[in-house]
């Protein structure tokens, strides 16, 4: 919610009055949402494949990292649909990767937060049991 508004002074006889300009946001977060569905309308499936982490092998090497989500509704699409994907504190986003898998439209846009240990991953829309699959590797 924004308001914008203009306060003045009371003026006496003789005397301008002024006015100064204020902007006013707000935003409502709330801790305790009201009760919703209990029913999950997504089902995500995630592969790690590749080496064990932190074996002496492994160093320099990539790992892959395979997910698959799924509209498990059968008759209504999904809006807005995000998935946050934490990076293990050993590994290494691929960039580049990630800008290509964008360009092929496995997902409609990415952040990367938390100083690269966060991968937010949206999709704008996902129709009646469609499916998503992205494979990221990380180094």
């Amino acid at each position: 919610m924004r308001i914008e508004n203009y306060a003045s002074t009371n003026t006496e006889e003789g005397e301008e009055g002024f006015k100064v300009s204020y902007s006013l946001n707000l935003k409502y977060y709330d801790l305790n949402p009201p009760a919703g569905s209990t029913s999950l309308e997504l089902e995500v499936d995630r592969d790690f494949s590749g080496r064990t982490l932190g074996d002496e092998e492994a160093n320099g090497k990539s790992f892959s990292y395979n997910f698959k989500v799924t509209n498990t509704r059968s008759n209504d699409g999904l809006l807005m649909v995000v998935m946050v994907f934490k990076v293990p504190s050993c590994l290494e986003i691929n960039f580049n990767q990630l800008s290509l898998l964008k360009q092929s439209l496995k997902f409609d846009y990415y952040e990367v937060l938390n100083s690269n240990t966060e991968i937010v991953f949206y999709w704008r829309q996902m129709m009646p049991g469609e499916v998503k699959e992205v494979k990221i590797d990380l180094l």
